[in-house]
C-alpha cells in the first residue's frame, strides 16, 4: 500500500514567506546543456507530415492537429530561406515520406513530397507550445549534422551540433535546462526536409544524479495527467525505495543554484557521511510520506487562479535509509516542472 500525502499549492507559493511570483535565475550554458539520447524519456507526442495535409502550403494549426498522443502543440513556426544556397529537391533519404520545406513563392511552410518536391534550403525555428525538455527530430534530403540553440523566453539555456543524421531515423536530444524555443541549422551547402517531429508532452523533467540505496537510485515521476496545471491536483511518485518499507521526504523549492540563505547548490552531502549523495534544490517545503512497498506518492493541488502559471519549481526525493550510509539517506535526481494551463 502507498501512503498519498497531501499538500496545497497555495501553502506551497505563501505558506513560508515566499513571494507570489518567484524568479530563478536564468542558467549560463555549458557545454554538456543538451545531449543526444537513445529515447526521449518523457511522453511525447509526434507531428508526422505524412498525415499533416497534402502538398502546398502548410499551417502550425494544421500541423498541431496532425499531432499523436494530444501532446504538446507547436506555438509558432519560422522558415528562413538561406540566402545565396541555390534551391533544391527532395530526392535523397526519402524514407520519411511527405516532409515540411520552405517555398518562399507559397508564403513560407510547404509539405513537399519525397522524389520530386523542390524547395529553398531553409533555417527553421520551433515555438512550442510548453516548456520542453526533450525533442525529436527527424530529417529527410540531409545526412550532415545540423546545429541546434535552445532558448526559454529568449534566453539561450544551450546548444548542440548533432551527429549526423540518417534516412528516417529519428534523433532525441535532451537539455539540462526548460526550452520554449529551438533554432535548426547547418552551415554546409545541402539543405534539409523535416518529416517528422516529436514534442515533449509533459512539462516536468529531470536533471542531476542521485545515489544509491536499498532500493537503488531513487528517481521522482510524473503521474497521473504528468504535468503541472492550474486548477489540478500534480501528483509524483518517488521510487526505487526500501523495498520494506521506510520514510520518504519530498523537497520543493524555487531555486537549484542556492540553498538559503546563502550556501550553493549542489550541496554535496559526502562531508556529512553520505558520498555521491546531493541537495540538488533549495528546501522551501518538505512533505513527509511512509511506504510499506518501494514507492511513495505525493499530491500537490495547484490553484485555480493564474498567480502561479509559469512559475517553474523542483522536487527531489530523500529517501531515508540506514543502509545507504553513515548519514542514512539516499537521494534522487531532481525534477524540474513549469505551471501551465
Amino acid at each position: 500500500m502507498r501512503h498519498l500525502a497531501a499538500a496545497t499549492f497555495t501553502s506551497f507559493l505563501f505558506g513560508v514567506g515566499l513571494p507570489a511570483q518567484v524568479s530563478v535565475a536564468s542558467p549560463t550554458p555549458s557545454g554538456d546543456d543538451v545531449v543526444e539520447v537513445p529515447a526521449p524519456g518523457v511522453d511525447v507526442a509526434a507531428i508526422d507530415m505524412d498525415l499533416a495535409g497534402p502538398p502546398g502550403p502548410i499551417t502550425v494549426a494544421a500541423m498541431n492537429a496532425a499531432a499523436t498522443n494530444l501532446g504538446s502543440t507547436l506555438r509558432g513556426l519560422v522558415v528562413q530561406p538561406r540566402s545565396g544556397v541555390p534551391r533544391d529537391t527532395y530526392d535523397s533519404h526519402v524514407a520519411g515520406g511527405r516532409a515540411l520545406a520552405c517555398d518562399s513563392g507559397l508564403g513560407g511552410p510547404v509539405l513537399i513530397d519525397a522524389g520530386k518536391g523542390t524547395y529553398e534550403p531553409f533555417d527553421l525555428v520551433l515555438e512550442l507550445g510548453g516548456p520542453s525538455m526533450a525533442l525529436g527530430l527527424e530529417l529527410g534530403d540531409y545526412a550532415g549534422s545540423v546545429d541546434l540553440v535552445f532558448r526559454r523566453a529568449g534566453v539561450e539555456v544551450g546548444r548542440h551540433a548533432s551527429s549526423p543524421f540518417a534516412a528516417a531515423t529519428v534523433k532525441w536530444f535532451h537539455a539540462a535546462e526548460l526550452f520554449d524555443t529551438v533554432e535548426i541549422t547547418n552551415a554546409g551547402p545541402e539543405g534539409f526536409v523535416v518529416t517528422a517531429l516529436h514534442l515533449e508532452k509533459s512539462g516536468f523533467g529531470s536533471f542531476g544524479s542521485g545515489c544509491s540505496g536499498a532500493g537503488g537510485v531513487p528517481r521522482v515521476t510524473a503521474i497521473g495527467e504528468g504535468r503541472p496545471r492550474i486548477g489540478r491536483p500534480f501528483e509524483v511518485e518517488a521510487q526505487h525505495l526500501p523495498p520494506n518499507g521506510g520514510v520518504c521526504l519530498l523537497a520543493f523549492g524555487f531555486s537549484k543554484t542556492l540553498l538559503h540563505p546563502s550556501t550553493p547548490l549542489p550541496f554535496d552531502l559526502g562531508v556529512l557521511g553520505a558520498p555521491g549523495c546531493r541537495i540538488l534544490i533549495d528546501l522551501a517545503v518538505v512533505l513527509r510520506a511512509t511506504h510499506t512497498g518501494d514507492s511513495a506518492r505525493f499530491s500537490v493541488d495547484l490553484p485555480p487562479g493564474g498567480d502561479c502559471l509559469g512559475e517553474t519549481f523542483y522536487v527531489q526525493a530523500l529517501s531515508l535509509d540506514p543502509s545507504a550510509n553513515a548519514l542514512g539517506i539516499a537521494t534522487s535526481p531532481g525534477g524540474i516542472g513549469v505551471v501551465g494551463r
